[in-house]
């Protein structure tokens, strides 16, 4: 019928059928297999055996090349598509000031004492470091969760058609993505190591949410 599923009309039909209909059908189609398909079947695996096995060809170009090349296209790809940074950026860039308005000047150089025995003064600089950290691990998360699917078909009919490996592939990822994870955090910790009065060293701070940028992305 028009604009109808096969499968659905085949089943449909089926499940309506009389018993000895179905039981007819299957043994017609029992004795067509047995007399043309099985035998071709066969014949084709016959066939097959003697044939010698094949080889997998080696990629043409080497490991080098292909790294350079992933490298290249993943840089212009990232570099040309000016509104996904700009997007990227205007994004971090609020979030960091709007939880720098909620935890403003939340940290203070106390001592462990003080911190320990002022619990409302400690609840707001500890959920200032914990937003921080949060927010360092899902920034570049939502992009390679939205990223690798939509590369996904390319790479599989690139690797299928034996033009570079895995290997390589994921390097050039890596090397793309940890400049730009660590000008994430910096500019984050930039933001909201003085708005919230962060105490420690500045460049631990970013290496910090350098490594959380990084592990989450790997994940």
């Amino acid at each position: 019928p028009a604009d109808y599923n096969p499968a659905d009309f085949v089943l449909s039909e089926l499940q309506t059928a009389p018993m000895d209909d179905i039981e007819k059908l299957a043994h017609v189609y029992s004795q067509q297999a047995d007399e043309e398909i099985v035998p071709e079947i066969e014949a084709s695996r016959a066939k097959g055996a003697k044939n010698p096995s094949l080889k997998p060809k080696s990629r043409p170009a080497g490991f080098t090349t292909q790294l350079k090349e992933l490298f290249l296209r993943d840089f212009r790809d990232t570099v040309r598509n000016r509104p996904v940074l700009i997007a990227r950026y205007c994004v971090l860039i609020i979030l960091n000031l709007l939880f720098g308005c909620v935890f403003f000047m939340a940290g203070s150089s106390q001592s462990e004492e003080y911190w320990l025995t002022n619990d409302n003064e400690f609840i707001p600089y500890y959920g200032g470091m914990v937003t921080v950290c949060i927010n360092a691990m899902m920034g570049s998360a939502q992009g390679a969760i939205l990223g690798y699917p939509a590369q996904r078909g390319i790479f599989l009919r690139e690797y299928a058609s034996n033009m570079y490996s895995t290997i390589p592939y994921m390097l050039s990822k890596m090397m793309v993505e940890f400049p730009l994870s660590f000008i994430d955090s910096l500019v984050q910790v930039l933001i909201t190591y003085f708005m919230m009065n962060f105490q420690g060293n500045f460049f631990y701070w970013v290496l910090t949410a350098w490594v959380l940028n990084i592990s989450s992305v790997s994940l």
